[in-house]
């Protein structure tokens, strides 16, 4: 029970005072879940900067607040695949797979890292699952990736790894 719905059932018999607390108590959470925010965003925003130094610090930050909180640890792992730390990377989407296993674009991202750093298989996989979710964007982003010239000679494929997914 939260601190809202204490505060509710303390007001009922008429304790005021102790449904006073409960209720400042679950103030207090939303302050922590504004700082989460604030760290949040402005992660997203120096991202969209090129900062991801300076994003994947603040994601750090939000996750310490929020550490229950999948989108968190998705936009660190794009952060920290931007730096080129493919290994944390894929970590970080694991985690938000494991935090929300519906985050379609975990798995999109944790695939696309994965077939570029040689787990080709694993990767197609993810990318498998990540298109079964039915979201179009998705879908765009994976005949985006699957369709790049410069993905198929890296991979030294002569059939599109989209072929393996429809």
């Amino acid at each position: 029970m939260g601190y809202f719905e204490s505060g509710v059932s303390k007001a009922k018999i008429g304790d005021h005072k102790g449904a006073i607390a409960d209720y400042t108590r679950g103030i207090e959470q939303c302050s922590i879940f504004r700082e989460y925010m604030a760290y949040y965003n402005r992660g997203v925003s120096r991202a969209e900067l090129g900062d991801h130094k300076g994003a994947v610090s603040d994601f750090n930050k939000a996750i310490k607040l929020g550490p229950a909180i999948a989108w968190a640890y998705l936009s660190r792992g794009i952060s920290k695949a931007e730096l080129g730390d493919h290994n944390e990377a894929i970590a970080d989407y694991t985690k938000a797979i494991e935090l929300n296993p519906k985050l379609a674009w975990a798995y999109l991202y944790r695939g696309i890292i994965k077939t570029l750093s040689g787990q080709k298989d694993c990767g197609l996989l993810d990318l498998k699952l990540a298109k079964a979710f039915g979201d179009e964007r998705i879908d765009k982003a994976i005949r985006n990736f699957c369709n790049n010239p410069r993905i198929a000679k890296k991979l030294h494929i002569t059939e599109l790894p989209e072929r393996a997914l429809y």
